[in-house]
């Protein structure tokens, strides 16, 4: 019986270890087009443009990574948003960012079950972009943070801008 040639063993062995370490695989390409798709489906706030994908070409990620980095980037944009909104005392524009983000929690964010792989996806994923919390209570925390800046007590939202601000 003949050996299997270098080309095959080492297409098999990536296929076998992109399976096991991210699940459903996926080139930066596919990211790529995910990442824009999102954008036409994913609201930022004025003024706010979206920042160019960087991607490692030799790389590899999970199927929804690019919509998942696009619904990070657009909950910090509205989050930053509330801020400034918050010190020019502009009540409309802080309306408009908890409406936002409200709505990019409830239909962006997917919560893994209990005890998942921290690459899990959805087995039926969604055909929008989404992002993937951890089972861990970040999802409530967030929500929590959430409800106490629009109650006058942004000091949670405002760290949260603080920390992953981009710059």
């Amino acid at each position: 019986m003949p050996w299997p040639s270098p080309e095959s063993l080492l297409a098999s062995t990536a296929f076998a270890i992109s399976q096991w370490v991210v699940g459903d695989a996926v080139e930066p390409d596919v990211t790529r087009t995910e990442y824009r798709s999102a954008q036409h489906e994913l609201t930022l706030p004025p003024g706010i443009s979206w920042p160019a994908l960087h991607i490692d070409p030799n790389s590899l990620t999970g199927r929804g990574a690019g919509g998942g980095r696009a619904v990070g980037i657009a909950e910090n944009a509205w989050e930053c948003y509330w801020v400034q909104a918050i010190r020019r005392r502009d009540t409309a524009a802080e309306d408009r960012a908890h409406t936002e983000l409200k709505t990019l929690l409830e239909k962006n964010i997917i919560v893994a079950p209990a005890d998942a792989s921290e690459n899990w996806t959805p087995p039926n994923p969604p055909t929008g972009p989404y992002a993937v919390f951890a089972d861990d209570g970040g999802l409530e925390w967030l929500r929590a943070t959430y409800a106490q800046a629009a109650a006058g007590n942004p000091q949670r939202l405002v760290d949260r801008c603080r920390a992953n601000a981009p710059g």
